[in-house]
């Protein structure tokens, strides 16, 4: 059984900026999971797309606590209810918080990982088991590492980020310099610099900087098995989905969406731009645009 807080609910709800129209909400609220409105179990959660959703879907269960984008209290008397045209973004908020299990199962004494002396390692930081943590590292508060994580020395890891099972990051890239027909590998001398509220996903590698960082600004999510070459910067609030391989040097701004694609070396992504899924791209985005393709091409933005 869960235990949902109204006060908690509305910090929330105040914290992220939602504007709500109207709810009806006990001080505690207790249920006993989740579920998705096409498939309601008695007393659990779930929210509303639309109105005509609720219309086509009739369910006969009293529901114990829905979030509404639309107001359909004239159908149907439900036990607690929000309306919000964020219902969606509210009702995965309230999950994150009140049912994220990943946290919970960090929370225990971590196993066989090793942390450097050196590591700077903020109040409320999780760290899960067999992890490896090297010198010269800090990690701001209330991040979250995950299992098995390797992080490098000279890497900066901001507050209230998640890494997830399996990350390695600042290890050394694949450079290399040609004498006499002989491969020497380039010394990666850079670190690893992440800003606050960055999302790492689950085996996902960053290498470090050959001589400057490479740089991951604040509120940057990036999925499972994903490559982030030497050098690369990301600007804030971007999106980088799984197995996307972005090469050496890449800078890709602000408010971007980056599908499972490939993008060269030393390419420029304009901010607010997207890469479809499945692109190859090989010359520099515009701001605002969208490329899809092998190579990417410009498509047109509606």
């Amino acid at each position: 059984m869960y235990v949902l807080l109204k006060e908690k609910i509305i910090e929330l709800i105040k914290e992220y900026n939602i504007e709500v129209q109207e709810f009806k909400l006990s001080e505690n609220i207790e249920i006993s999971g989740i579920s998705t409105f096409y498939n309601y179990k008695p007393n659990t959660i779930t929210w509303l797309k639309n109105k005509e959703i609720f219309l086509n879907n009739s369910i006969d269960t009293e529901i114990e606590f829905i979030i509404l984008a639309e107001d359909v209290k004239e159908y149907k008397n439900f036990k607690n209810y929000i309306v919000t045209k964020q219902a969606k973004e509210l009702f995965f908020l309230i999950i994150k918080y009140f049912f994220s299990s990943s946290e919970k199962q960090l929370k225990t004494e971590n196993k066989n990982s090793i942390i450097s002396s050196k590591a700077k390692i903020a109040d409320n930081v999780i760290i899960g088991n067999y992890c490896t943590i090297e010198d010269n590292v800090s990690i701001g508060k209330n991040t979250i590492i995950g299992n098995n994580v390797t992080i490098k020395n000279n890497t900066m890891i901001g507050e209230n980020c998640v890494i997830q099972s399996g990350a390695i990051i600042g290890e050394d890239g694949f450079g290399f310099i040609e004498i006499n027909n002989k491969k020497i590998r380039v010394a990666h001398l850079g670190g690893v610099q992440i800003g606050n509220f960055v999302e790492i996903g689950a085996n996902t590698c960053i290498v470090k900087g050959t001589i400057d960082n490479t740089i991951i600004e604040n509120n940057v999510k990036i999925d499972n098995l994903c490559h982030i070459a030497h050098n690369i910067i990301i600007k804030e609030n971007t999106a980088i989905v799984a197995q996307t391989l972005l090469g050496g040097s890449v800078k890709i701004g602000e408010n971007c969406w980056i599908s499972t694609s490939a993008i060269r070396n030393q390419i420029n992504v304009g901010k607010n731009s997207l890469v479809g899924l499945g692109s190859v791209v090989v010359k520099d985005v515009p701001e605002d645009s969208i490329v899809y393709g092998n190579p990417a091409k410009k498509g047109i933005k509606k």
